[in-house]
């Protein structure tokens, strides 16, 4: 998973299970 520039500057929160972390949500996300 390659998370974006802007989502690597969020704090660092570890996902659980079939919830990604932070960063990775944040990558994904289309807003």
């Amino acid at each position: 998973m390659t998370v974006m520039d802007a989502a690597a500057a969020l704090q660092h929160l570890t996902g659980s299970g079939a919830v990604r972390d932070l960063q990775e949500a944040a990558s994904l996300s289309p807003a």
